[in-house]
């Protein structure tokens, strides 16, 4: 729920879509899977992906693919953040509002 929302929220923000997950999918059952909702990706990192561009012990690791903002629901992810200094909206799973919470924190991110 509200994940249609969001992307386009972010589309109308002329914002560039990008999956980063740890999961091992492929990235055409990842861009299918979006794609049967109406939404189009721009880029897709997944574990493999990962691994095979970036050398530290982390998680994820936005940067090697400039991606400005990570958006995720691991509070790990946004501990690595502050150490690795790269920006990351952490949402909690269980947070009913975490639409408007992606939206604020979005414009006080990119209003800094």
């Amino acid at each position: 729920m509200g994940t249609k929302e969001i992307f386009h929220f972010f589309e109308e923000e002329n914002c560039e879509l990008w999956i980063y997950t740890t999961s091992f999918r492929s990235i055409r059952y990842i861009k299918w899977l979006f794609l049967v909702h109406g939404i189009k990706l721009n880029g897709i990192v997944n574990q493999e992906i990962h691994n095979k561009n970036v050398s530290l012990t982390i998680s994820k690791y936005p940067p090697a693919f400039n991606i400005d903002i990570l958006i995720d629901d691991s509070k790990g992810v946004l501990i690595e953040g502050k150490q690795k200094n790269f920006k990351v909206i952490q949402i909690d799973p269980d947070d009913l509002k975490w639409v408007e919470k992606i939206k604020e924190d979005f414009f006080r991110i990119k209003n800094s």
